[in-house]
This record gives structure tokens, C-alpha cells and sequence, in this order.
């Protein structure tokens, strides 16, 4: 609902049809595909990144931690925009989408912003992906903080920045704000998984004490975390009841426990809807 709405605000500032609003499915891959008259007509694209000379359309991207980065190429009047997750930047798409704007034209210009993404503080990491980096460079050294325990911080908005630098860009604007630190502005996939796994837990501890969960506590822990997280990013406490027909469906924990003979679940929802 609120990405809906967020959508809606931006093709009323883009000045833009919603149907002329490009979005992408988004799968932290290097993929690149060039919005133009044999595609426009697809609105969500496979890709993370999205280049377009067309006019009156927009493309987008959308993002809960990793770095969003605008491009625009002032020669030729091309735009782009990319979705760098940190898998999606150490497999080339950000270099992918540079290329491939050379590739169309001679002669460029570009300009950049990189908007706000997860910051250094708030992205702890450990050895394993560490190592992931180190392999693709040794000097991807300088974009980790040693903390303690073979964990580190890593600064994600800085090794897409030494990408980027790669290419003859005119100008570049960092957007420089921490979307897991500031709650009431950005979405951040890190907070809602740190959330869900505290209610995840809380649920499954709940249940240990009633016997050994079984596979369908399990799956309920699982469906009443995502609930937690969405619900809680809205404002309200409700928790998903049941999914049916690939749509989520919501219970009032206070009127669930008034039912005649609450089940195991209603209860575990009041326990859940209590501990936060």
C-alpha cells in the first residue's frame, strides 16, 4: 500500500501517466535492458538497471538498503537508472549500465546521484562475505572496518562511488542518508529482518514451551513475521491470519482471543502482539 502510494507521488511529480511509470523485478543481477518502442509496452522489466532516450516515460527503481543511482547522460539526452545491491555491484552492474550507454553513443556527459542507502555503521557483516569482495580485488580491502570476532563494517556506498569512478563522469551527487538509521523516512530491509527475527523467536520460544514445534508452528512463525514487519512499518499491530489465493489476510488480535475456543495460534498471536 505504501509503495503504491510512493509510486503515485513520484509520476504526479514526474509529471507522467502511471501507466508511463517503468518499474524493473528487481533480482540483485547485472542485468541492463534498454526501455524503447519494442518494449515499452511491458511496464515491470526483468533487470536492475533501465536505460531510455525515450520521452514522457519514466523508469525506476526501488530500494530497502542497497544504493540507488540515477544517471544522466546530457549529450544524448539518455537516462538510467540502477539497482546496486551488493551482489549486483560486485557482479558488474553498475559497469554493465555505463557500457552500454557508451555503447549507443559516441560522445557522453554524464551526471550522477547516488541516493540513500544503508550506512557504513549500520551494516555489520562477517568473514565469509568479506572474503567475497576479496576475491574480486584486493583492494577492496579499504571498503571494510575490522570490528571484532571476524566481523566488519562495510561501507557500500563508498565501493559503489570507486565503480563509478571508473567512467568519465562530469559530476556526482551522494545523497548521503542511512536508510536503516532513519525509520521514519526509508525502508530498510536490515531493520524489518532484525525485527522479524526478534518476533520470529519470541513466537517459536512461546511454542517450545507448549511442546516441540512442529513444521506448522514453523510456517505460522514464519507468516506472523512478515505480518510483524509490515504492520509495524505502518503503525499498527495487526498480524497476518492466513495467506489464501496468493493474498495476505489479516486477524485483530484483540477480537481473535474473544473467539469461541481461541487456538493455539490466536494465542501465540497475543503473546507476539504483547512482546513488542
Amino acid at each position: 500500500k505504501n509503495i503504491l502510494n510512493n509510486l503515485s507521488i513520484v509520476s504526479k511529480k514526474m509529471k507522467v501517466n502511471e501507466n508511463n511509470l517503468f518499474l524493473m523485478n528487481q533480482t540483485h543481477s547485472n542485468k541492463v535492458v534498454v526501455v524503447d518502442k519494442n518494449n515499452q509496452d511491458i511496464k515491470r522489466i526483468q533487470a536492475d538497471a533501465l536505460i531510455t532516450n525515450i520521452k514522457n516515460i519514466a523508469i525506476s527503481v526501488l530500494t530497502a538498503d542497497c544504493v540507488p543511482i540515477l544517471i544522466y547522460e546530457k549529450t544524448n539526452h539518455v537516462v538510467a537508472c540502477i539497482h546496486a545491491g551488493w551482489k549486483g555491484a560486485v557482479n558488474g552492474i553498475i559497469e554493465n549500465t555505463f557500457n552500454q550507454i557508451i555503447d549507443m553513443n559516441k560522445d557522453n556527459s554524464f551526471y550522477v546521484t547516488i541516493g540513500p542507502c544503508i550506512g557504513l555503521k549500520s551494516y555489520e557483516v562477517d568473514k565469509e562475505f568479506y572474503n567475497k569482495f576479496i576475491r574480486e580485488s584486493k583492494m577492496n580491502e579499504k571498503f571494510f572496518f575490522p570490528i571484532k570476532d571476524n566481523k566488519f563494517f562495510f561501507d557500500l556506498r563508498k565501493y559503489v562511488n570507486f565503480k563509478i569512478t571508473k567512467f568519465d563522469v562530469k559530476y556526482v551527487e551522494n545523497i548521503d542518508l542511512d536508510t536503516y538509521t532513519e525509520k521514519e523516512n526509508f525502508f530498510s530491509f536490515r531493520r524489518s529482518s532484525k525485527l522479524g527475527e526478534k518476533v520470529r523467536l519470541n513466537v517459536l520460544n512461546y511454542s517450545q514451551r507448549a511442546g516441540t514445534p512442529t513444521a506448522l508452528d514453523l510456517y505460522n512463525a514464519s507468516i506472523l513475521t512478515v505480518g510483524a514487519i509490515d504492520h509495524l512499518l505502518e503503525g499498527n499491530k495487526n498480524f497476518v491470519s492466513s495467506i489464501k489465493n496468493g493474498k495476505l489476510h489479516f486477524v485483530d488480535v484483540e477480537k481473535a482471543v474473544k473467539m469461541k475456543n481461541p487456538s493455539r495460534m490466536d494465542i501465540v498471536k497475543k503473546f507476539v502482539n504483547k512482546s513488542l
